[in-house]
């Protein structure tokens, strides 16, 4: 059984800096890395701010903080594609899967603030039937971010594969051209 330790991102602030509640994300999925023996550290998030705010994919800009934490990035797996939470689950389950990864043979562990924690429990176990276990981060993230919490939890109840208007307009909204080069 391969252990799998997957730590959500949260914002990005700046130019391409990772949000606080972001790096309380890395944080405590380090303390877990270093503290438990998993096998590999999973990593997702596309880019989805605008170009002022974000033209680096968010899980790569958690891959480098890790590099920097002294974890090998021979044992990370990333996800840069996704834009919102359906999306990172979804795949980042295709991307364990073109890696050979069967899902009965993983044990997954979830690294997300408390309400974003259950709202990815909710979406594995009721969308996709996966059971993960969770570490929660017991940190306030701010009244508008619990409150966009809140309502997504509603959302993903409602609609747990992110098929629906709600999850699609979401998604929508989070697309961005490419900065010019």
């Amino acid at each position: 059984m391969k252990r799998i330790l997957l730590v959500f991102s949260m914002d990005v602030v700046a130019k391409n800096q990772l949000a606080p509640d972001t790096l309380a994300n890395c944080e405590g999925g380090l303390a877990a890395w270093q503290a438990d023996n998993y096998d590999r550290l999973a990593l997702v998030g596309g880019v989805f701010r605008s170009p002022e705010i974000q033209t680096i994919a968010i899980a790569k800009l958690m891959e480098w903080w890790f590099e920097d934490h002294l974890i090998s990035c021979d044992k990370m797996i990333i996800e840069i594609q996704s834009l919102n939470t359906w999306g990172n689950i979804e795949r980042l389950l295709a991307k364990f899967s073109r890696l050979g990864l069967m899902i009965d043979d993983i044990e997954i562990t979830v690294v997300a603030q408390a309400l974003h924690a259950l709202r990815i429990w909710w979406t594995f176990r009721f969308g996709y039937g996966i059971k993960v276990r969770v570490k929660p981060g017991w940190f306030f993230a701010g009244v508008k971010r619990s409150l966009t919490d809140l309502i997504g939890l509603v959302c993903h109840i409602w609609d747990p594969r992110g098929e629906g208007r709600i999850a699609k307009k979401q998604a929508a909204t989070r697309v961005f051209d490419p900065p010019a080069k």
